[in-house]
């Protein structure tokens, strides 16, 4: 009899007890969809939180541009650098400067180019152009001195100098970046130029932008036009 008792004690204890896990489980399927809900609905406020501060930054930084000053530095930076090849353009700019300095180019070739590899130039392109130049040295000194004031950017890469005929070889690096595909995401900050890109622009902006010349079979000077054969 004592055996029974306990038995159904027993029994009343483990029912109990299932029927306690029968509510928990039942409440933790119930509860627990909606609590993952309710959270993933926090962390999208969060999120949109920090885009509309980004936004509303944005919008600030945007109202506050000079629009002149964006646009003269737009038209400066394109002159230094173009956003496509211009092969006519540089062969007019050497060919000016070469004029303004008493310089003849007897020979002038060019070379297909690549991209720049560096972290810093990534997506910049650049191409060569050899020239073949009949001058005294002072007048080299001086061309050598307009074309790193130059724009657009040009950049000696190698000098040869056969002072016996006043014969110099020069290689010049010239560069142009295509325009972005896309301008990127609207809540992406406005980036803003750091201290060595500001000082850059001013330097820039001392450069002299060389004047196109019209290039016929011959230019002045009686070099000849490597196009027009």
């Amino acid at each position: 009899m004592k055996n029974l008792k306990e038995l159904v004690l027993k029994s009343k204890q483990l029912t109990t007890f299932l029927i306690g896990l029968i509510v928990i489980l039942f409440s933790y399927k119930l509860v627990l969809p909606k609590l993952t809900t309710a959270l993933e609905i926090y962390r999208q406020i969060g999120v949109e939180r920090t885009r509309l501060a980004i936004l509303k930054t944005k919008t600030i930084d945007l109202q506050n541009l000079n629009e002149k000053e964006l646009q003269d530095n737009n038209n400066l930076a394109l002159k230094a650098v173009p956003p496509q090849k211009n092969v006519i353009n540089v062969i007019s700019s050497l060919d000016n400067l070469a004029n303004q300095n008493g310089v003849l180019i007897d020979n002038l070739t060019i070379s297909s180019g690549g991209k720049e590899s560096t972290v810093s130039t990534q997506g910049l392109n650049h191409y060569e152009f050899s020239l073949q130049v009949i001058a005294g040295i002072d007048q080299i000194n001086t061309l050598m001195d307009k074309i790193k004031t130059s724009l657009p950017i040009l950049t000696v890469k190698g000098l040869t100098v056969d002072n016996i005929q006043q014969q110099t070889d020069l290689n010049i690096q010239t560069y142009y970046l295509n325009f972005p595909q896309t301008i990127g995401a609207v809540d992406t900050p406005v980036q803003k130029l750091t201290k060595d890109e500001e000082d850059s622009l001013k330097k820039l902006a001392s450069y002299t932008a060389i004047s196109e010349l019209n290039i016929g079979s011959e230019t002045g000077g009686g070099k000849i036009n490597p196009f027009s054969q």
